[in-house]
C-alpha cells in the first residue's frame, strides 16, 4: 500500500518545524510498504499544537551569517487565521506566503 498525505494540516508538525528551524529540517515524504498482505499494519499519529499565543522563531544559535533568518517569528493562532484567508488557502508554501523573509 502506498499513499500520499496532504501535509496542509495547520497542527502538523512540518508546517512549522522549518521556521524553528530555520529551514534546516523538513518533513520528507516517506513511504511503508508490507510485503505480506496477511499481516496487519498498526499506524500511530502524534500531533504537536502549541497554544494560540506561542511564538515561534529559530533559536538565536540557528541564525548566523551562513544562515540568514527565513521567517519572522509569529505566534500559532496568528498563524491559524492566515490559513484560512483567501491568500492563505490559495498559498502554495504557506508558511513562506505568511512569514517568510524576502531576500
Amino acid at each position: 500500500m502506498k499513499v500520499q498525505m496532504d501535509f496542509s494540516c495547520p497542527s502538523f508538525y512540518a508546517q512549522f518545524s522549518g521556521a524553528w528551524t530555520n529551514g534546516r529540517v523538513h518533513a520528507p515524504l516517506h513511504r511503508i510498504t508490507v510485503s505480506d498482505q496477511n499481516l496487519i499494519r498498526y499506524s500511530a499519529i502524534m500531533f504537536l499544537v502549541p497554544q494560540d499565543d506561542y511564538v515561534i522563531q529559530a533559536p538565536a544559535e540557528l541564525v548566523d551569517n551562513a544562515h540568514a533568518t527565513l521567517f519572522k517569528p509569529y505566534t500559532y493562532g496568528d498563524f491559524l487565521g492566515f490559513l484560512v484567508t483567501e491568500e492563505g488557502i490559495q498559498a502554495k508554501d504557506k508558511l513562506a506566503s505568511f512569514c517568510g523573509v524576502v531576500a
